[in-house]
């Protein structure tokens, strides 16, 4: 198992040093971000049309490269904007996506997918789940804590289809935006919008909501994945016996 673990380590190295480092920044840019956000409350709350285009330009690339979350974007957007932050966040996060889809790409260039194929029962595993890429796509997205730009760089790499990644993106990340674009709106002040309004029992309801929707989802996806690949492992050694 150990030298399984060091000869992934060694083959995607790259990868996962970019995956690392897009799991840690959010965490510190993010608070950056709270920071300047008090700060200049004012100033903001006077912003006009072309500066939350810009603003959300920005926050698109922010969220593509994993400088920040997905989630803290819709929570301030909903906090300045209420529900009009969707007209700009859903186009930001689409534009996200495609960024980060093709950025996964040249990075890894190939290395993780061809290392899950190359052995038996991975093969098998992985090309299974490849013909639920729809459902796998649309289960990780829905998650409230699955990272964005971490699951952008993780598909990618694993060689999803650009025609499915894109509206089972839309499709997952829709919900989870509504609700944190609505616990954004329920903050008395920017500093809460971290945690969100405590008390809002229905928000926590439905992170849980979702939260569950996926793991169920994606556990039956490798469970049935799992079972396809000892099935055809099976089937392979007994056309192999009797040959």
């Amino acid at each position: 198992m150990l030298n399984e673990l060091n000869e992934f380590l060694e083959e995607n190295q790259k990868s996962v040093y970019y995956l690392f480092a897009i799991s840690i920044l959010p965490l510190l840019v993010d608070a950056g971000i709270v920071y300047l956000l008090v700060q200049h409350e004012k100033t903001i709350l006077t912003f006009g049309q072309f500066s939350w285009v810009l603003a959300y330009m920005v926050a698109a690339i922010a969220m593509a490269v994993g400088l920040t979350h997905t989630t803290f974007i819709a929570l301030v957007g909903g906090y300045f904007l209420g529900w009009q932050s969707l007209v700009y966040m859903v186009p930001a996060y689409l534009g996200a996506t495609i960024i980060g889809f093709f950025l996964g790409q040249v990075i890894d260039n190939g290395k993780l997918k061809s290392y899950f194929l190359k052995g038996g029962k991975s093969a098998r595993i992985f090309t299974h789940l490849k013909e639920k890429e729809l459902l796998v796509i649309f289960f990780s997205r829905i998650s409230p804590i699955l990272p964005f730009a971490v699951m952008n760089a993780v598909l990618s790499m694993l060689g999803a289809t650009l025609s499915k990644y894109i509206p089972a993106t839309l499709a997952g990340m829709l919900p989870r935006t509504l609700l944190f674009s609505w616990l954004g709106m329920e903050a008395k002040n920017i500093s809460e919008i971290m945690n969100g309004p405590k008390e809002n029992i229905y928000a926590k309801i439905s992170f849980v909501a979702l939260l569950m929707l996926s793991s169920l989802g994606l556990f039956l996806l490798a469970n049935r994945a799992l079972k396809s690949g000892i099935d055809k492992a099976i089937q392979t050694n007994d056309t192999t016996d009797r040959a």
